[in-house]
């Protein structure tokens, strides 16, 4: 048994809030942000599949599940814009977008690959990045975005 102005202050809190209590299913606003936010990932990935031929531009891996939808800038700091425009962004495979999220790998404004001096000769030995080149190709839509990338994740030192 719920004491009436416990339920009536719990109510009250519901009704200004659109989170569902902890351990609650979601309420319908949160929801609705879910399909949205999903949708708009799905699109996003769409297009970086066209974008890229369907494989990771650095190693050619084409499995769908090894490839993931990376942002040169990361969703959290995007616009909405900027979270489903195909030129924020790469199809990498798995390794290659965990380095790059993690700014290990970036590349300069012509494709080049760019590692990282915090990871040591075996590291780049180890996971394959000693004969990557980098991108075969960048647009001008990719500059912005890898600029981004450079200056707030690339761990350069």
């Amino acid at each position: 048994r719920v004491p009436l102005a416990e339920l009536a202050s719990t109510l009250r809190e519901l009704s200004q809030s659109d989170t569902a209590p902890k351990g609650e299913p979601p309420l319908r606003t949160e929801r609705q942000q879910l399909v949205t936010t999903r949708t708009a990932q799905h699109r996003y990935r769409t297009a970086l599949e066209k974008l890229w031929g369907g494989k990771c531009p650095l190693t050619g891996v084409s499995i769908p599940a090894l490839l993931r939808a990376s942002h040169a800038k990361p969703w959290k700091d995007c616009t909405d814009a900027e979270r489903i425009a195909p030129y924020n962004g790469f199809l990498l495979e798995v390794r290659m977008d965990a380095l790059f999220d993690q700014g290990f790998i970036s590349f300069d404004d012509d494709g080049k690959l760019m590692i990282s001096v915090r990871l040591g000769k075996e590291e780049i030995q180890k996971l394959g990045l000693s004969g990557l080149q980098g991108l075969p190709w960048v647009k001008p839509d990719h500059l912005p975005y890898l600029r981004w990338h450079r200056e707030h994740v690339f761990k350069m030192l």
